[in-house]
């Protein structure tokens, strides 16, 4: 009788043990998968941040494209209107 109460007692904490075990394991992947979601949304966000600055950018240089060609379109008229006055 005691040694089948004493081989029901390292039964159990051989199966405390190894829960203990399986949870800790559990808890730390569930770490890891929360580590995981918070970088990728981290470097999403910074993804975000860099494509909109590089459409702002590249706003700004058609912008200034633009008021380059119409400075150039004006100057062009000018010369035309200059040349013609001058003939």
């Amino acid at each position: 009788m005691l040694k089948t109460s004493q081989t029901h007692r390292k039964d159990k904490e051989i199966e405390t043990r190894l829960s203990n075990l399986y949870k800790n394991r559990a808890a730390k992947l569930n770490k890891m998968l929360e580590t995981n979601k918070k970088l990728k949304k981290d470097q999403e966000q910074k993804l975000s941040m860099r494509i909109g600055m590089e459409k702002t950018q590249k706003e700004e240089l058609i912008e200034r494209l633009i008021q380059k060609n119409k400075r150039v379109e004006m100057m062009r008229q000018k010369h035309s209107i200059a040349f013609q006055k001058s003939k």
